[in-house]
C-alpha cells in the first residue's frame, strides 16, 4: 500500500515537470480562447437562464391536470377535489385562456432570451477579437525583437570591419569610435 502511495505521488509529482512548449497558429489560439474563456461560460450561463425562465413565465398558461381518488383509507368525512362527493376516481384539467398581463410576460421573457443569444455572440466575437489582437501584438513585438537583435549583429560586423581596417591603416581613428 505505502508504495503504491509512494508511486502515484512520484507520478503527480513528475506531471508538470513534462510539460512542454508548444506554438499556436492564431486560428489555435482563437479557438482554445473560445472553449475556455470565462466570460463566454457565463453569458452561455446567462443565455441558459432565460431560457429556462421562459418556461417558468410560460408556466401558468399551461394546462394542468389534477387527478384523485377515493379509495385510501381516510378518518372522517371523506372529501375529493373541490369538496365534492367522493368517487373511485376524479380528474380535472384547468388551463387559463386568456391572460393579457401573463402573455406580456411570456413576450418579454421571449426577448430576453433572444437578447442573451445576441449577447452570447457579441461576448464570442470579442473574445476571439481581443485574442487575434493580442496574438498579432505579440507576432509584432516579436519580429521587432528578430529585427532588432539582426540589427545589432550587423552593427557588431560592422565595427569589427572598421576596426580591422583601422588596425590597417586603410581608415583614420575616429572613424573606430572612441570606446576605451
Amino acid at each position: 500500500m505505502k508504495k503504491l502511495i509512494i508511486v502515484i505521488c512520484a507520478a503527480c509529482a513528475s506531471y508538470p515537470m513534462a510539460a512542454e512548449n508548444r506554438t499556436l497558429s492564431l486560428k489555435q489560439a482563437v479557438e482554445l480562447a473560445l472553449r475556455e474563456n470565462p466570460d463566454i461560460t457565463l453569458a452561455r450561463l446567462e443565455e441558459q437562464r432565460t431560457a429556462l425562465n421562459v418556461q417558468v413565465v410560460k408556466e401558468p398558461l399551461l394546462p394542468r391536470v389534477f387527478a384523485g381518488s377515493g379509495l385510501a383509507y381516510s378518518n372522517g368525512f371523506p372529501m375529493s377535489i373541490d369538496g365534492a362527493a367522493p368517487s373511485i376516481v376524479e380528474a380535472k384539467a384547468v388551463r387559463t385562456m386568456y391572460s393579457r398581463p401573463q402573455g406580456l410576460q411570456v413576450a418579454q421573457a421571449r426577448e430576453n432570451a433572444v437578447g442573451a443569444t445576441y449577447s452570447t455572440a457579441a461576448t464570442r466575437e470579442e473574445v476571439a477579437l481581443r485574442t487575434a489582437t493580442l496574438f498579432l501584438d505579440l507576432e509584432k513585438a516579436t519580429r521587432a525583437i528578430d529585427l532588432a537583435t539582426k540589427q545589432a549583429e550587423e552593427l557588431s560586423r560592422v565595427e569589427a570591419l572598421v576596426r580591422l581596417r583601422v588596425g590597417e591603416g586603410k581608415e583614420k581613428e575616429i572613424e573606430a569610435g572612441a570606446r576605451p
